[in-house]
């Protein structure tokens, strides 16, 4: 199967093929990485739940 990403899940993606984040410690780098200043809380966990449900990011 075959995915299309739209930011910013391919980016989210990079940042967790490196080591695992907390959902703050993933927003701090997001931020770092591609300043992003204006990522919410909210937002960020909208995309991650995406990811999670169709298994290309695991919940610890």
């Amino acid at each position: 199967m075959t995915h299309l990403l739209a930011s910013p899940a391919p980016e989210l993606l990079e940042l967790l093929g490196e080591r695992a984040l907390t959902r703050h410690e993933l927003l701090a780098a997001l931020n770092a990485r591609y300043e992003v200043t204006d990522a919410a809380d909210d937002l960020l966990d909208a995309r991650l739940d995406e990811l999670i449900a169709v298994g290309l990011v695991h919940a610890v």
